[in-house]
This record gives C-alpha cells, structure tokens and sequence, in this order.
C-alpha cells in the first residue's frame, strides 16, 4: 500500500497552504485508475478472397474502425491505383483486372487509412481466364411455350461470383415480337406467332459478356377456333356469324380476328358486305344474287392466321316480294356529340303497321330499337346519345315481323367544326374560292309534324311587356334604343313552329366584343321564349342578326332582325 500512501502525501503536501483539506484523506478512499490506450483503428476489405475474370470489374469495400477519417487509399500490388498488368482500382473501390491473367495470378488489393498510413487492409484476388474455371447453362435447356404463357429459366454459373441479364432473339421477329424475359428469366411468349416459331432465350454473366448460355424456345399455337352461322341468305337480307377463339389453359393469344366476304362471281359489294365487332360479324347480303350465288364468309384469328376459319354462304333470291324497302331517313345525318333522344323517321314502301301488330322493327348499327309504324310507309324510332356520340355511319335497316330484311340505309354522323368560319363578300370580291359547307340535317326533321313545320327557325318575333304579359310578334326587325348612358334592358319574344326552349344556346352578332348581352331566358309556352337584352349606351349602331343552337347541335339564323339605335 506504499504507492498510495506515497500519492496521498504529494496531495498534501502540494496543498499545504490549505493542510486542513487533507484530513481524512487515505489511501482507502481515493482509488486510482491508469489511463487506458486508445482503440486501434483497423481497416477491412471485402470480398476477402474473390476471383474474377480477365477484363471483368470487381466492387471492393474497406470498412473504418476506431476512426473518423473513414476515407482510404487504394493499391494493387502496392501500386497506387494498380496498372495494366495487375489490374486498375478508383478511389470508389472498382477494381478491373487486366485483360491478360497476369503472373502469379493472384494480385492484393490493399485499402491504406488516409488518417493513418501504418493502418491497411487487404485481400487475395484470383485472375481467371474466361475460358476456364467458369461454366454458365441455362434451366431448362428447351422448352415450348403457348402464345402469351409464360416460362420461367434459370441460370446455372460455377466458377464465379455475379448474375445474369436475359435477352430475347429470333431470325424471324423484332423485339416484343419474339417476346419478352424479364430479370428473374421469366420468358412470356408474344400473343401473335412469329413467321418462325424458333426463338432463343439467353442468359449473359454479369462482368464477363464473353460467357453465355442459351436455351431453345418454341412457340406453340395449339388455340382451337371456328366459325358458325347460317349458310343460306336471302338477298338483301342480313346474317350474324360467329368465331370463336379457345385457348389453351395459361395462355394468351390475341383475340383480334380479321373478316372478309369474297366470291367467284362477284368482287366488292357485289358479294355483300360485313359488318364487324371483334368476334362477331354481320352479313349483309346484296340486294341482287351473284352468279354463282355462293360466297365465302372467312374469319382470320390474327394469332395465327393458319387457323382461319370460313363458310360457304348460299345468297338465294329473296322469295318476298313485299320485303321492306327503305327510301329515305329524317334526319338523314347529324353532328356528333348531342344529347340524342331526338326521332329517327325512315320512310319507304312494304312496312308493316305496329297496329294491331306485331309491326316492323328499325334496326340502328344491328340492334333493333323501340319502333312505331303509323303506316306501311313511315315507321319511326328514338336515337340516343350513345348512337351519334362520334362521326361515321350508323346503319339502318328494317326488319319486318316474317323475318324479312330490308336494304341498309347509313345515317351520316359528321364532326361539327372546332370554330365557325367567315365567309367575307364584297362587291369587289363577290365569290369565295376553296370554302367547303357543311350541312347535315336538323334532329327535328323525323318529327310527326309537317316537314315543312320542324325545321329549328325563327317563324316571327315582337317585343314582350313584362308588365302585361303580351308578346307583340311580327315579320319586321325590333328596335332597340340606346340610353343616354349606362345600360338598359329589353325584351323581346321569338316564335318556332318547332318549338323553342330556354335551354337552347341564344346569341346576337356583334363587334369583337359583343355588346348587346342576352342575361335571361324565359319560356312562354307554345314554342315561344322570351330573352331579356341588355343595352349598353356605348353599344354601336346597326342591325344584329339572332343565332339559336338547340343541344342536337341543330343551328337556325334570324338575319338582322334586331336594330341598335
């Protein structure tokens, strides 16, 4: 006990001036503990021990211990940064090893603490030649694969550390044609079958493109498909044929089927012609039978076109006389986008009158619609949003209660302008060159009144008193008188014998920027409407002429009815 008695005694006497402060003080009460050595920094490099082949790249990590500068040097065979025999290294640790296995074939990578260059770690790397010590194959070696199924591959490597990248190739197809392979080796065949069905799946070893494996792909179309429907067809009359594509369990294939009609005795319409909507196709057979009076219906999967399917169709005169004939549509056309719910008047001869029924039936695109037949003339049926929602033609065609077809009349969608044009004439340019003019009928036209009667016009016009309820309507153009300053209002009354709403689109020519405001609409009853103008004291002078658009895009004009003052 010395030694501490020793230190007590240097604490006293150290501190005499102030000796009452070491009473008490013995070696039992003041323990003393030698300071400790600091931690050793070490440095770790992994992988410790890995080979890797000539020209390939190899990521090292050197882990920093008992250290805060955790940056390192690198060296290949003490050489700063390595050269072309033993291998190169960047400061991130990404060896590459030379293109030539150098001797001996093992190299040091040696990561040297920048804080601390006495502090280094190391490890042992194999340089393998490519062609040796690494063997790659790919599980299994060959297989069949049905359209659109998938089969999964794996990759076999022994020698070498690392993964694979998947590629697809075939002599007879490009890309997604061939199909694809995803990272894991998940190979899915293409839905459509190549020129040749032979593709090849292979399997590239991460670093060292130099060694592959492949395995042999057939693609199968073992789908079953065929076509049904009636192989006899009166003239002018209409069929419904169906294909019908059956795959195998887990498989895919494109359901995309291509039709066509085709005879020896006729070519185009003359054959008739095919309505199709993927599986199924309509048939409708020409008005006059070919000679011969056979065609052929074929349905073509575009899977594998070998498969195609078809029938022999006997077009036979039509032994009804009085089968229904369709003359004329009102309207015959429309722009697309309307609300619908407007009627489909079609007019003709050998119809058969809904009363007492059963009567002629209109079928709009080859579905049969609610109809009445007034006559054996006229029948009529409601078109909706959905039939004119974009341009083309919708077929129409009746159907009379003896199975009985009738001709196929198209009503004419047509996509209403972005912007309405201008047409400018002067007397000095009194002709307009290269202007086309749409015009497509108004939805009134299949109205049950006199054609002549629901046209969407402006029959006359007057003023209205809000005071007296009276609308004072005639033939000659309305006043509107500017006040001395701000804005008044007016109203005035607008008569059609097709009737006219509130809800229709109201608009009065104008400057650029119009001056005269509609600010209300107000129906009166019996077609009339009632708008409510406002007239500023700056509106220019000058006759207006009024635009009405009802929701079925149908648009009239009264041209300058309307005169600023």
């Amino acid at each position: 006990m010395r030694g501490p008695k020793l230190l007590a005694l240097i604490i006293c006497v150290a501190a005499l001036p102030f000796i009452a402060a070491c009473n008490g003080i013995t070696s039992a009460n003041v323990p003393v503990t030698p300071p400790s050595a600091p931690p050793t920094p070490t440095v770790t490099v992994q992988p410790s021990s890995p080979s890797v082949v000539a020209g390939a790249t190899q990521l090292f990590t050197a882990t920093v211990t008992n250290e805060t500068n955790t940056t390192v040097n690198w060296s290949v065979n003490d050489v700063p940064g390595g050269n072309s025999t033993v291998g190169t290294i960047t400061s991130d640790g990404l060896y590459t090893a030379p293109q030539n296995v150098p001797q001996p074939a093992t190299v040091t990578i040696q990561a040297t603490s920048q804080a601390d260059a006495s502090v280094a770690g190391s490890a042992n790397v194999t340089i393998t030649n490519p062609s040796q010590s690494v063997s790659l194959s790919v599980v299994p070696a060959a297989a069949d694969v049905e359209l659109g199924a998938t089969q999964s591959f794996s990759a076999q490597i022994n020698g070498a550390q690392g993964g694979v990248t998947w590629s697809v190739s075939a002599a007879a197809c490009v890309g997604a044609a061939c199909g694809t392979v995803d990272a894991n080796g998940n190979f899915t065949a293409p839905q459509i079958l190549p020129a040749s069905p032979a593709v090849t799946v292979t399997a590239t070893l991460v670093g060292n493109p130099a060694k592959t494996a492949s395995a042999a792909v057939t693609i199968t179309s073992r789908f079953t498909f065929n076509l049904s429907g009636p192989q006899t067809v009166n003239a002018g009359s209409s069929a419904n044929y169906v294909a019908t594509l059956t795959p195998i369990a887990n498989s895919s294939p494109s359901t995309a089927i291509s039709w066509s009609v085709t005879g020896s005795g006729c070519s185009g319409p003359a054959c008739g012609t095919l309505t199709t909507g993927g599986a199924m196709a309509t048939f409708h057979a020409p008005t006059v039978a070919p000679a011969p009076n056979v065609v052929v219906i074929a349905a073509t999967p575009v899977a594998d076109p070998t498969k195609a399917a078809s029938l022999s169709v006997t077009v036979t005169a039509n032994p009804n006389v009085n089968a229904p004939t369709v003359s004329a549509l009102l309207p015959a056309s429309g722009f697309a986008g309307g609300p619908g719910g407007f009627t489909l008047r079609v007019q003709g001869a050998n119809f058969v009158a809904s009363n007492p029924g059963p009567g002629s039936v209109i079928i709009v695109g080859g579905t049969p619609r609610q109809t009445s037949c007034d006559t054996t003339m006229d029948c009529t049926a409601p078109l909706a949003a959905a039939d004119i929602a974009s341009q083309g033609n919708l077929s129409v065609q009746i159907e009379n209660p003896d199975s009985a077809f009738g001709n196929i009349v198209n009503y004419v969608i047509e996509q209403e302008a972005a912007a309405a044009d201008v047409i400018s004439l002067t007397q000095g340019n009194p002709a307009a060159n290269g202007k086309d003019i749409l015009v497509v009928e108004p939805s009134t036209a299949g109205s049950s009144a006199p054609q002549n009667d629901v046209t969407l016009s402006v029959a006359a016009m007057g003023s209205y008193s809000n005071a007296t309820g009276t609308c004072s309507l005639g033939a000659g153009a309305i006043t509107l008188t500017r006040p001395a300053s701000g804005s008044a209002t007016a109203d005035i009354c607008i008569f059609s014998v097709s009737g006219l709403d509130p809800s229709f689109t109201y608009t009065i020519t104008g400057p650029a920027a119009p001056d005269i405001a509609i600010i209300a609409e107000q129906p009166l009853g019996l077609g009339i409407v009632d708008l409510t103008l406002s007239i500023p004291a700056a509106a220019l002078p000058g006759r207006r002429s009024l635009f009405i658009e009802n929701p079925n895009k149908d648009k009239a004009v009264a041209s300058g009815v309307l005169e600023v003052q």
